[in-house]
């Protein structure tokens, strides 16, 4: 059997993930972005409100994190910088996550409270 041309492929390819996304969007199923975003905010989060050494802890996932960057060929001094930016932003009480209205509308809620000390939000 022949192979396929690159062209049919991206097309087949391209095609295939759009039914993923249009699948996920029916369930309301977050993408691995999703839930790495809200994870990362979490972490952070946590640490500025709880935590009595919160620079330091920040300063220990940012280092991870950027080792991480630096490994994948990302600048060293850029993702730094990012990783900054992300952990003043993150601070506040207030998820920074633009509402999925679409997800709202069908879920009929809201952002939720983050748990603390084993309660839900």
């Amino acid at each position: 059997m022949a192979r396929k041309g690159s062209k049919k492929r991206a097309i087949e390819q391209r095609e295939r993930s759009q039914r993923d996304r249009e699948k996920a969007a029916a369930l309301a199923k977050p993408s691995r972005d999703d839930v790495a975003r809200t994870a990362l905010w979490l972490w952070i989060w946590s640490a500025w409100r709880f935590d009595k050494d919160a620079r330091k802890s920040i300063d220990l996932i940012r280092d991870n994190i950027v080792d991480q960057m630096v490994a994948q060929g990302f600048d060293l001094r850029q993702s730094e910088e990012r990783f900054e930016e992300l952990a003043e932003k993150y601070k506040s009480d207030l998820p920074p996550f633009r509402i999925k209205r679409h997800l709202q509308k069908r879920q009929g809620g809201a952002l939720a409270e983050p748990a603390v000390d084993g309660e839900t939000g």
